[in-house]
């Protein structure tokens, strides 16, 4: 699964084709590619400070992030700044670093990236590309709700608040993840450093679905009134197919409404038409693409 652990709609596989979740940089929209203005550099810090883990650490203006858990945005190198030192060698250092640490060297591309030229001076040197994303954003608007809690009451769904251990156990038990990855996903949660809620929708039978968010109160200049994050959103199996994604999503932004939030945005594989799709008709557009790097023809980093 992507690193849109974050917001990816559950029940959705890649074509064959499309098995190695490679990415072809070049096939990505320039506009995508290359958009790093405010609001985008806004989002973007926004997601590394919702998504920081404990174990993590700077080298040359970069920063190593080295969670043993699944989520990506939590074990990769993350390309704030050029530095001072030559490129190739803060590579090599790269791959020393993670390799001693039993992890897979892995570069997050995004067109913030520092260097410039990093991307094309990692392809020179083999490294493949690898799960093509998107961050998709809107406008929140206390006036204009999107959750529809009568439409939800008459199939008999309710909203239910979760802590983090139920909420990292139930997930981690639908995606199959080892108890080293649960427990590494509620460390971070746990060490969250800004305002985060978790809720379920239920059925008859219990959570159909699942979903967090992240906010951060004070924002500034595109996100004045605070900006939030959509992550983890699954649904159960057996439920899926009955828009439980969509009710789940549309309540996240409601309460995150309330809570104060301006701005929304979340990460989705580019291949996850069925999820685009539900993202897009809630009113989220395409704002900035990124993509991994990791040495080699490695398939599943």
């Amino acid at each position: 699964m992507s690193d849109t652990d974050s917001a990816l709609l559950a029940g959705w596989s890649k074509p064959a084709a499309q098995d190695d979740a490679s990415a072809v940089p070049a096939s990505i929209p320039v506009a995508l590619r290359s958009e790093a203005g405010l609001l985008a550099f806004t989002l973007e810090q926004a997601s590394l400070n919702s998504s920081q883990p404990i174990e993590q650490a700077f080298h040359d203006g970069w920063l190593l992030r080295f969670s043993p858990g699944k989520a990506k945005r939590a074990r990769s190198v993350q390309p704030l700044i050029a530095g001072a030192l030559p490129l190739e060698d803060k590579i090599s250092h790269v791959r020393r670093f993670y390799e001693a640490r039993g992890l897979t060297p892995i570069i997050r591309i995004t067109p913030m990236a520092q260097p410039a030229h990093l991307d094309d001076t990692l392809a020179a040197l083999g490294w493949r590309a690898f799960e093509d994303c998107r961050v998709m954003q809107r406008t929140l608007d206390p006036r204009l709700p999107v959750f529809d809690d009568a439409e939800a009451a008459s199939r008999g769904l309710k909203l239910v608040e979760m802590n983090v251990a139920d909420f990292t156990r139930l997930i981690g038990g639908w995606r199959g993840s080892s108890a080293t990855a649960i427990a590494v996903h509620a460390a971070r949660l746990n060490a969250q450093p800004f305002a985060s809620r978790m809720l379920a929708l239920h059925d008859a039978h219990g959570p159909a679905a699942v979903g967090q968010f992240v906010l951060e109160a004070e924002g500034a200049g595109p996100t004045v009134g605070g900006v939030v994050g959509l992550f983890d959103i699954f649904t159960a199996a057996e439920v899926r197919g009955q828009g439980h994604a969509r009710r789940l999503t549309a309540a996240l932004l409601d309460h995150a409404t309330l809570a104060g939030a301006r701005r929304a945005y979340l990460q989705v594989d580019a291949h996850n038409v069925a999820a685009r799709a539900v993202y897009s008709a809630l009113g989220f557009t395409d704002l900035y693409a990124y993509w991994y790097r990791a040495p080699g023809a490695i398939l599943q980093p």
